[in-house]
């Protein structure tokens, strides 16, 4: 892991994840969150989105993997 002295402002990492229905699925099963604007493919279309749409804790968790894994990486925690 990266000492802070060695960050350089501008350092950046680009990270591309495709969401897929498994994902929601799992994330369900997990969280508890069956929420129908996730899950239900009909009630979502009655919606202002007009389909389903990922849980927002699922794109969140994509930013805990940048810190914990690529910047600054493994033995990094999140606190704020």
């Amino acid at each position: 892991m990266k000492s802070i002295g060695e960050f350089k402002v501008g350092q950046q990492i680009t990270l591309i994840e495709k969401i897929t229905a498994e994902h929601v699925s799992d994330f369900v099963k997990f969280s508890g969150d069956n929420n129908f604007l996730h899950t239900d493919h009909s009630f979502a279309s009655s919606t202002s989105v007009g389909k389903p749409v990922a849980h927002g804790m699922i794109n969140l968790s994509f930013i805990s993997k940048i810190i914990g894994t690529y910047l600054p990486g493994h033995g990094a925690l999140w606190v704020s």
